[in-house]
């Protein structure tokens, strides 16, 4: 019969240290995961900020902006200049409590410049764009 003692082969330091590493590793490891889970809308909402804020993006409520809304349209189809200048641009900039100044591109893009350039322009200093699509405007 062999004699077998269990003190000799187990170092009790080595072991307790082992435990105690696996332990905490399973013991985070589960926390994280389930906070992910928890806080996976507030966490990415924080991590895009953060994003933005390295990246330097800037409010679309700056001093910059001189329009509230650049709406872009079919110029070409009668009717629907008619029905954006004479009702939809009532309805936003003429009626109601708040007047809200508009981009044209009818009305405001100075003649002689580049369209790409009128529509960057427009687009940079709106808060908003609006697209009448229409099929027509749409090929």
């Amino acid at each position: 019969m062999i004699y077998f003692e269990f003190d000799q082969c187990v170092n009790n330091t080595l072991a307790l240290l082992i435990s105690i590493l696996t332990t905490t590793f399973i013991v985070v490891t589960t926390s994280m995961a389930t906070v992910a889970h928890i806080f996976y809308w507030d966490t990415s909402y924080v991590l895009h900020y953060l994003k933005a804020k390295l990246k330097g993006y800037r409010s679309s409520a700056s001093q910059d902006n001189v329009y509230k809304v650049f709406i872009t349209y079919d110029t070409k189809d009668p009717w629907v200049s008619e029905r954006v200048l004479e009702t939809l641009r009532v309805k936003l900039e003429v009626e109601g409590e708040k007047a809200f100044p508009l981009s044209l591109e009818e009305r405001d893009w100075p003649l002689g410049v580049p369209a790409i350039d009128n529509l960057t322009q427009s687009i940079r200093y709106s808060i908003k764009t609006l697209f009448v699509r229409t099929k027509a405007y749409a090929k």
